[in-house]
């Protein structure tokens, strides 16, 4: 919940420090005081749309900062977003330049101002007469009535089977058109795998090719090359000859030459392996050339094949492997597509039954819970001076093609302000204050929907009073019991009941707000609320019972 605001150069605001707690809290105070200029301030803390004109005349920049306690839908988007979400309390707070830049931070980390708007809707929510967003936008009336029939997990798991099914139906159409082609292409694909089976190009065999090639070109050379290298190793008269002649003559004499003598028949022993080493290793290699009797010509004619293949298929010659495993499942499909595309359509209408089964049941839930809401709120219109409206809740069905994640319903709130009035939706039947009021009645019977902990009412009673602004009152006060709830108001019958009472005053040109501590502070707002700028005895008196009666 909201638990601080503090606002600094913020039009007629220069410094402001609130603190609030659980239960209801309300904003008092004369016409022209500057009680919207405070909500203003926390809007563009929750993320509002920026005027620099709203810095205070003389000053920099504005800063706002509201804190709110924790809760656990907001710190499952902090950890989505790697902020921390350590601390006891979120801090957002939003820095307004003179030049009309803006900063956002939260908990001291700078974020986007979409972000911190994001974050506002899980923390707060904000009615006015002509703020009535929840209840204007269809989207969110389905939203709200899942909420009350308690089927968000039900939905969350339809949700995930309308995955299945699109997937599903994806597939299916992508086969479908891929088979319109193939069917056209079956021709090429048959020879083109043919020819790749036959090619049979094995990975790195270019590279291979071209190093056996670069030895092919120069085979004479290096055979002659390969044989002198013998001659001069092997044979009378050769390196190799002339090791083990030395070897032997030393041999004989071994045993009057010692240690010393016995180091070099080792040495010499070792360059004759060697020797014998280097000779091996020139036969391998002069045999390697003239391996499988290949020529020259066969090898540039094995290049030419792969190279060709891969211009002609469009790859690398690298690729020509998985090329022909493309074309190979190409002509599969091509020459089974009657058995592949029954299979997909029989996985299409497999998850399409389950989808809609689920969907159904979600269905005959929604129309059940429809009718408890509708009942339960009507009996909180009477009370607000609605007495002779109707509230409906509205499930439809959809039109198989406007199916969706959420499923089959067109689920609206219409209401009908007088009797033998068709219901219609409510921006288009109600006022400004008669929206607020359905609202409010609405909220009343969904007290424990939703995730925003802090509800705030702006002048939500305009235009009403006596018992019709004592039932407001009672109203907000509920909601206040799973709520906090902050409320700017003009009628002295919803003050009485706050738990809190801030007055705002506007002096010299600069707006205050000062919570009134004591009982006799608030008696006597309360009667000033009554009787206008002159308190009299009997408002005081009004007062205390209005406050007796809360």
């Amino acid at each position: 919940m909201l638990t601080n605001l503090t606002i600094r150069d913020f039009v007629l605001i220069e410094q402001l420090n609130l603190s609030f707690g659980a239960g209801l809290s309300v904003l008092t105070g004369e016409t022209g005081a500057g009680k919207s200029i405070l909500l203003d301030a926390l809007s563009l803390a929750l993320g509002g749309r920026a005027d620099s004109t709203q810095v205070r005349k003389g000053a920099a920049q504005s800063v706002i900062t509201a804190t709110f306690s924790m809760q656990k839908e907001a710190k499952a988007l902090l950890q989505e977003q790697g902020l921390d979400e350590t601390e006891e309390n979120i801090i957002l707070r939003r820095v307004m330049m003179k030049d009309g830049g803006t900063k956002a931070f939260v908990n001291d980390q700078p974020v986007s101002v979409g972000f911190m708007r994001t974050l506002g809707d899980y923390l707060i929510e904000i009615h006015g007469q002509f703020e009535t967003a929840s209840l204007l936008n269809a989207g969110t009336h389905r939203l709200l009535l899942d909420q009350y029939a308690g089927i968000e997990a039900d939905v969350s798991a339809l949700g995930t089977l309308w995955e299945s099914w699109r997937s599903a139906a994806e597939k299916l159409q992508e086969a479908q058109e891929a088979a319109k082609t193939i069917a056209q292409e079956q021709e090429f694909l048959s020879f083109a795998v043919e020819e790749l089976e036959k090619l049979s190009y094995e990975a790195d065999e270019e590279q291979r090719i071209l190093e056996k090639r670069e030895r092919l070109k120069h085979r004479g050379a290096l055979l002659e090359a390969i044989e002198a290298a013998r001659g001069s190793l092997n044979g009378d008269g050769a390196a190799d000859s002339n090791i083990y002649q030395a070897l032997r003559t030393l041999q004989r004499q071994e045993a009057k030459m010692g240690e010393a003598g016995a180091q070099i028949i080792t040495q010499l022993d070792n360059a004759a392996d060697i020797v014998q080493s280097a000779i091996q290793a020139l036969d391998r290699l002069g045999d390697s050339l003239n391996e499988g009797g290949e020529s020259l010509e066969a090898i540039e004619d094995r290049l030419y094949a792969v190279r060709g293949a891969a211009r002609k298929y469009q790859c690398q010659v690298e690729e020509l492997p998985q090329t022909l495993v493309v074309f190979s499942d190409k002509l599969k499909l091509a020459t089974n597509q009657d058995d592949i595309l029954r299979k997909l359509q029989k996985s299409v209408t497999e998850a399409e039954a389950v989808y809609i089964k689920k969907a159904d049941e979600i269905s005959a839930e929604r129309k059940k819970s429809a009718l408890s809401l509708a009942k339960k709120v009507q009996v909180e219109l009477p009370p607000l001076k609605l007495e002779k409206a109707q509230f409906e809740v509205s499930v439809a069905p959809l039109p198989a093609g406007q199916y969706n994640a959420s499923g089959i319903d067109d689920v609206k709130f219409l209401v009908s302000t007088n009797p033998g009035q068709p219901a219609g939706a409510l921006n288009k039947i109600a006022s400004g204050g008669e929206m607020a009021r359905f609202l409010l009645a609405l909220k009343a019977v969904l007290a424990k929907t939703g995730t925003a902990q802090t509800l705030i009412f702006d002048e939500i009673d305009t235009g009403i009073g006596g018992a019709t602004a004592d039932a407001v009152g009672e109203r907000l006060a509920r909601l206040a019991a799973d709520h906090s709830v902050l409320v700017v108001t003009h009628s002295p019958q919803v003050a009485s009941k706050a738990q809190a009472h801030f007055i705002v005053s506007k002096a010299s040109g600069t707006t205050a707000v000062t919570k009134l501590e004591t009982g006799e502070a608030r008696r006597e707002e309360i009667a000033r609320m009554l009787s206008g700028a002159e308190i009299t005895a009997e408002a005081r008196a009004a007062a205390d019972k209005l406050l007796k009666a809360a």
